[in-house]
């Protein structure tokens, strides 16, 4: 890997062992906002992939492409009465104190 002279060279880690990178990413993620105080900015996930780009690294790790997880698959974590309420929220139903948001209190 060319360093273009900017950088120091790869080390190796102490044990000898080579370190796999894997890098996780879905354009679609930069356009999600938990919240304003929430720890993950949306930009942020795309500037560091540009950069990521930019520097040529994303031939040197192994990119892990995302899908959306299914409702079995979401339902091994949550309760699927949880899930269906997600599922049928939005804010106008929950704004309106609907039927949906009797549910989520």
């Amino acid at each position: 890997m060319s360093t273009g002279g900017n950088s120091l060279p790869p080390q190796s880690c102490p044990d000898g062992a080579k370190r796999r990178v894997c890098y996780y990413y879905d354009r679609f993620i930069a356009g999600v906002n938990y919240c304003e105080d929430h720890v993950m900015v949306p930009h942020r996930v795309d500037m560091a992939h540009a950069l990521i780009r930019s520097c040529g690294l994303l031939g040197d790790m192994a990119r892990l492409r995302t899908r959306p997880a299914t409702d079995a698959e979401i339902c091994g974590f949550h309760d699927g009465r949880y899930v269906g309420l997600l599922r049928d929220l939005t804010p106008e139903g929950f704004g309106a104190g609907g039927e949906v948001a009797r549910r989520a209190r």
